[in-house]
């Protein structure tokens, strides 16, 4: 419940947090219903989550629909269609080979080693979500891509993992 609050109040501060609280939930429920033991009591913790959640946003989504008739930000429509879905992927690639090329060769070998860890799969659902989502919803590379940026770390930890998922290919019995 507690992480919920927070990412309530994170979409309170930029839309992004919606979309981090439905990956984050759909996680939640696959937990929830994958739970060994009491599924009925796992599945009421996530519903408790998820309605926490809602209370910290729905003050703002009625104040965004009863003053501009939209749950949208105002500035969504302005963003909404900058790029097309091809040109907004290709862009963002480029920015995060500028950004850093060894962090970008890396990170499809961390997705491999995050698919093979639970643990990890909501950083790379993150990573890979938000770009596709947003290439659908607002792509818009302005800025320098700064609406980008706050996933540089995503692709750090992913990068982290693909280095660690190659050295271990060269690890050799005996030695360490």
């Amino acid at each position: 419940i507690r992480t919920s609050i927070l990412l309530g109040l994170a979409a309170l501060l930029r839309p992004e947090g919606y979309l981090f609280f439905a990956l984050s939930a759909a996680w939640g429920l696959v937990q929830a219903w994958s739970a060994a033991g009491d599924r009925r009591s796992a599945i009421l913790r996530w519903l408790a989550s998820v309605l926490a959640f809602a209370a910290m946003a729905a003050p703002y989504l009625i104040f965004a629909f009863v003053t501009t008739g939209s749950i949208l930000p105002n500035t969504f429509r302005a963003n909404a269609r900058e790029l097309a879905t091809g040109e907004y992927l290709a862009g963002y690639v480029r920015y995060l080979a500028d950004d850093n090329l060894v962090i970008l060769v890396l990170v499809p070998f961390g997705l491999w080693s995050a698919w093979k860890n639970q643990r990890a799969w909501p950083v790379a659902a993150w990573a890979i979500g938000f770009p596709l989502v947003a290439a659908f919803l607002t792509p818009n590379l302005r800025h320098h891509g700064r609406y980008s940026i706050p996933l540089i770390p995503f692709y750090v930890v992913l990068g982290s993992l693909g280095l660690n998922e190659i050295a271990s290919r060269f690890e050799r019995p005996g030695i360490t």
